[in-house]
């Protein structure tokens, strides 16, 4: 893929998060993906669950991969949830939080489940979202686009660019 349309590929996709669509196969004798459960490094309980079922349905629903069960999958995603907080952020003039900034950040790589090749990465991700209490929103709801959009993040940098083309790398920057 040439370098400039591998870039405005990565832009579109860059630039409408959860508007986009992955065609092609960027890696050769994948038809399969599986993702393994994200091994959970945070006090958390039941994160690493939230984060590994975001990547499945970001990849069921972005790329031309169909997504299988690790065992089976030609090619598997693993990796660790690295770090998750809910630090208060805002406090009103009586001192209560009106607002918090939740933190995800992920270390991942696509694995050839027959060679054991690492196709992509290592490579890491992170994402924040701000949550504010009187929004109606619930904290699980802010939390489910947490992980929605930290695993777009990630299947976005496993996918695009295309592996051939070394010149182009996604940066991974906190929003």
């Amino acid at each position: 893929m040439k370098p400039l349309a591998a870039a405005l590929i990565l832009l579109v996709a860059a630039s409408a998060p959860g508007c986009y669509r992955i065609a092609g196969r960027p890696y050769e004798n994948v038809q399969t993906v599986g993702v393994k459960v994200f091994t959970n490094k945070t006090l958390y309980s039941g994160v690493d669950f939230q984060l590994t079922d975001a990547v499945r349905r970001e990849l069921s629903a972005t790329t031309v991969y169909a997504v299988a069960s690790p065992a089976k999958a030609d090619a598997v995603i693993e990796g660790d949830l690295t770090e998750y907080s809910e630090p208060a952020e805002v406090v009103d003039e009586q001192q209560n939080v009106v607002a918090r900034r939740l933190f995800a950040a992920a270390s991942y790589r696509l694995v050839d489940n027959s060679s054991g090749e690492v196709l992509a990465g290592p490579a890491s991700a992170r994402w924040s979202e701000l949550y504010r209490m009187r929004t109606g929103r619930t904290l699980a709801e802010v939390r489910e686009d947490l992980f929605r959009k930290l695993a777009q993040r990630i299947v976005q940098q496993v996918f695009l660019p295309w592996p051939d083309d070394g010149a182009l790398e996604p940066e991974d920057q906190q929003e």
